[in-house]
């Protein structure tokens, strides 16, 4: 086990996990292209950081601490994540990963105006009719496939459906998501560590990383409250989309 390798990820990690749960996600768009950096092959920064979504798991005990996490729409989301994963991955190995960078930078930079024009935008618990969730249902099984294809900036698309289309706050979203990405990670974990594109040293590192930068940083989220966590989220959608254009 190579020491140095496992340190680099955990404090990569330790970062980026803090700053996904002020944000609502996008702890990707740090970790991946930092290791990318550091000379890690594209394919293994994915797969190795395949294991932050088991540290994002540490966090889970502060949002239902507080009461941030739709019990009930659990098992639901993770059965979706679960099936849109595995065709989510099938979907990665026919599609060129570049245009879908590309769509997703579009869309990230499309919501903005909706998040600074209505200022109620994930600050307030709102009700939503049927259809709108039906609706918020199928963008959110797209998002589910292709986060666990792509990894980088998909789940702030996913926060944003679950805050737009189910009426809930950051903090509701951020918290009842740690589960169903949990759940759809250990199947695209297992198909990237078949393929031979983990690297256990920089993993274990990851894991260790952001399990401590999640719980802190969920820790501070709920503090400060759904408003400090929207400047975040906006600061980091625009970061995301003009990281994916380049």
């Amino acid at each position: 086990m190579d020491f140095s390798i496992l340190f680099t990820g955990f404090l990569i990690t330790l970062f980026a996990g803090f700053i996904s749960q002020l944000a609502g996600g996008g702890g990707a768009m740090i970790t991946i292209p930092l290791l990318i950096l550091l000379g890690v092959p594209p394919q293994v920064a994915i797969g190795s950081n395949k294991t932050s979504a088991f540290g994002n798991i540490s966090s889970l005990y502060s949002y239902a601490k507080k009461k941030h996490v739709h019990w009930n729409w659990v098992i639901p989301l993770s059965a979706i994540s679960l099936v849109a994963g595995w065709f989510g991955a099938r979907f990665t190995l026919r599609t060129d990963p570049a245009l879908i960078k590309h769509i997703i930078s579009f869309l990230l930079l499309a919501l903005l105006p909706l998040l600074l024009l209505k200022k109620t935008w994930g600050t307030e618990h709102l009700q939503k009719k049927r259809w709108k969730k039906s609706v918020g249902v199928f963008f959110y099984t797209v998002a589910a496939g292709m986060q666990a294809a792509f990894s980088t900036g998909l789940g702030i698309i996913s926060t944003y459906i679950l805050v737009t289309f189910f009426g809930w706050t950051l903090l509701n979203a951020n918290g009842t998501r740690r589960i169903p990405v949990f759940v759809s990670t250990i199947l695209v974990f297992v198909l990237f560590l078949l393929a031979g594109a983990v690297n256990w040293s920089l993993a274990i590192g990851i894991f260790f990383g952001q399990s401590l930068g999640s719980y802190f940083g969920a820790h501070v989220a709920i503090k400060k409250g759904n408003e400090f966590v929207k400047i975040f989220f906006v600061i980091l959608v625009v970061a995301s989309a003009v990281k994916l254009l380049l």
